[in-house]
């Protein structure tokens, strides 16, 4: 059985999870929504990259917009293989963010 997937927060991820509330994820507290969210996330992954990771790094939390102001609400986050190899991805979080 392999390892569990480390998933860890940036310093502005960490910020922006403080002052989430979890009535926004169904009642289930942010960051533990967000650790669900990156998990599951390399389960249903086809990358190679991201099915190979070792740890996941949020970069930045459940967010609207950035490079694409009109992009729906998503995580941005990069899964490192033990060899150096990353892959960053959005994960959509499929919640309205209104």
């Amino acid at each position: 059985m392999s390892d569990p997937l480390v998933v860890q927060f940036t310093g502005p991820a960490e910020a922006a999870i403080a002052t989430m509330d979890a009535s926004h994820f169904g009642g289930v507290d942010p960051k533990a929504y967000h650790i669900k969210v990156v998990q599951d996330y390399q389960t249903t992954s086809t990358d190679p990259i991201v099915q190979a990771a070792k740890k996941a790094r949020v970069r930045a939390a459940a967010h609207t917009g950035g490079t694409d102001p009109n992009e729906k609400e998503h995580l941005t986050v990069s899964y490192h293989q033990t060899n150096s190899r990353s892959s960053t991805v959005h994960i959509y979080t499929g919640l309205d963010s209104s």
